[in-house]
């Protein structure tokens, strides 16, 4: 028996008591990406919120 074992997601080896958190991450991500683009209303253009994604880092 292995020590590890190993995400059907990710693939990534973890401990016997250990949780994988790539979907918590994935979905992190996905929120990002959806606040840093905005869709105008009326123009349908697209818009690049540059200065919330600066506060962040």
């Amino acid at each position: 028996m292995a020590y590890y074992k190993i995400c059907p997601k990710c693939k990534a080896h973890l401990d016997p008591e250990e949780h994988c958190t790539c979907e918590e991450e994935a979905k992190r991500e996905a929120e990002r990406v959806k606040r840093l683009f905005k869709k105008e209303p009326g123009s349908n253009q697209i818009t690049f919120n540059w200065l919330l994604e600066r506060e962040r880092v």
